[in-house]
């Protein structure tokens, strides 16, 4: 998207942005900027590693954002994790890191499902992975981040841009039997 924006620079009315300050005034011409806005992704792909994220977006385009969840977003406490009167309900706490920080990334994620289309989970698959995916999808729900957004889990063996296309054409729900 291009959005062009012009300024009438006339006497009485001078512009002040320092980054015009070495243009000569021109009353009789318009001042013209140009502001390129790359809109927000209509696709969002999660991975647990960020050296594979640089990777896949790479195969993907510019169609697809893909981010990192550096691992586990979180984890039952040690002490009072169920709630056994309550139906044993779990109470999940985000994981304390002293970098990548589990609430950081949430909230890129968040930031980045604004206007997506689709979420694609593509986090490793093992029961990790789906554990992974399973905790991201379930915060992002109670945080109400994901109306409208459709939810896909994609799988591939290798870093490929075969196996990554392959996987895109050919999502699957996210498996809550493991």
């Amino acid at each position: 998207w291009v959005i062009l924006m012009i300024l009438f620079n006339t006497p009485g009315n001078e512009i002040n942005y320092t980054w015009l300050q070495n243009l000569e005034p021109n009353y009789s011409t318009p001042i013209i900027h140009w502001f390129i806005f790359s809109p927000m992704s209509s696709n969002i792909v999660i991975v647990e590693s960020p050296a594979k994220a640089k990777t896949i977006e790479k195969y993907l385009g510019k169609d697809f954002k893909v981010i990192s969840t550096v691992g586990h977003l979180r984890n039952l406490p040690s002490k009072n994790g169920v709630d056994v009167s309550n139906n044993y309900q779990m109470k999940y706490e985000y994981i304390e890191r002293d970098h990548n920080k589990p609430k950081q990334i949430v909230r890129e994620i968040k930031k980045n499902l604004k206007g997506a289309e689709r979420l694609y989970l593509a986090t490793d698959q093992d029961r990790e992975g789906e554990v992974i995916a399973w905790h991201l999808t379930d915060i992002l729900e109670e945080e109400k981040a994901l109306d409208g957004i459709e939810i896909l889990r994609i799988v591939f063996s290798e870093i490929t841009k075969k196996a990554i296309l392959d996987s895109i054409d050919k999502p699957r729900k996210l498996s809550l039997d493991l």
